[in-house]
């Protein structure tokens, strides 16, 4: 018991850090997708109000 407790919280630490961290990437590429994906159809969008105030 005094050697399983020990190594019991260091495995689920790592399980966590593990999962957070695939969590964090997916955050991370997600936020990036919305960068990549959103400023275009914002300036589209942009450039059309403006062509229509011109």
């Amino acid at each position: 018991a005094a050697a399983s407790s020990p190594l019991t919280p260091n495995l689920g630490s790592f399980q966590r850090n593990v999962l957070g961290n695939i969590f964090c990437y997916l955050c991370v590429m997600d936020f990036i997708n919305t960068l990549i994906n959103n400023p275009f159809p914002v300036v589209k969008r942009g450039d059309d109000e403006q062509v229509r105030q011109l």
